[in-house]
């Protein structure tokens, strides 16, 4: 009985860990009673497995996220998939995570869209920060100090469009701080076309979420503007969630507007 009942939080645990969710939906997933969901809930609550907001919506708790410390990307990849697939699901375009390693933004995880033309897998791949959405998403929010390193070293052009200019880019970063997002159209390709947005935690940035198109599907006017408020909303809705990997210090930003 006692290992049945670790299965079972096992499932409520992994249900959780793809979204916030309400008790019904926690006992359809894992094919349980909800009564007996319940239980599991309160139980895992004592401990801080797991945390219930205001909506009566559960999600994963401190402990369970002190307990994945030690990976923090490992961690993200768990906290922002959900949000990838649904951007992917709303957008009809492919939608991923990154994190800044040094000058490069580390590419952590994609999520395909089904169309027949799409972006490739980016996973594991490693850019300059000044040539992609993310990277300079993650590159506007960044110490001044990793910005004055950057700005000093050569930009080296990577397409057609790839900022080579410091007085450009920094200008550039300061848009993203003030707008809070990042649209970038055959700067690291010839091809791909990107917007991108921070995710941030209780110390500053931790991530940057993205959706990639093909330059020639790029949307222009209200369905940009949608598309970069999909975005931004998807970033900020998992921000408030990623502070176990919160090893990176930097500034939120103060406001947000569209372009």
């Amino acid at each position: 009985m006692s290992i049945q009942s670790v299965e079972r939080a096992f499932s409520v645990l992994s249900s959780l860990s793809r979204r916030r969710a309400a008790l019904t939906t926690v006992a359809r997933d894992t094919d349980l009673p909800v009564s007996t969901v319940s239980r599991l809930l309160t139980t895992l609550e004592d401990l801080g497995a797991v945390v219930r907001d205001d909506d009566a919506q559960w999600a994963i708790g401190p402990a369970i996220h002190a307990l994945g410390a030690s990976d923090p990307d490992a961690s993200i990849i768990m906290r922002v998939r959900s949000q990838l697939e649904a951007l992917v699901a709303l957008t009809g375009e492919t939608a991923g995570v990154s994190v800044r390693d040094g000058r490069f933004v580390h590419y952590l995880d994609h999520v395909d869209a089904a169309r027949d033309v799409q972006i490739r897998d980016w996973t594991g791949e490693r850019l300059p920060l000044h040539v992609a959405s993310s990277g300079q998403v993650l590159l506007a929010y960044a110490d001044d100090q990793v910005i004055t390193e950057v700005l000093a070293t050569p930009l080296d052009p990577v397409a057609s469009r790839t900022i080579t200019d410091p007085a450009e880019l920094r200008q550039r970063l300061e848009r993203i701080r003030r707008d809070g997002f990042a649209v970038t159209n055959r700067e690291f390709s010839d091809d791909i076309a990107s917007v991108a947005a921070p995710v941030f935690g209780t110390v500053g940035i931790v991530a940057a979420i993205h959706v990639h198109s093909p330059a020639y599907r790029f949307p222009s006017g209200d369905a940009r503007a949608e598309l970069i408020e999909a975005v931004t909303a998807a970033a900020a809705s998992v921000s408030v969630r990623a502070t176990n990997a919160d090893n990176l210090h930097h500034q939120e930003p103060s406001s947000r507007s569209n372009p």
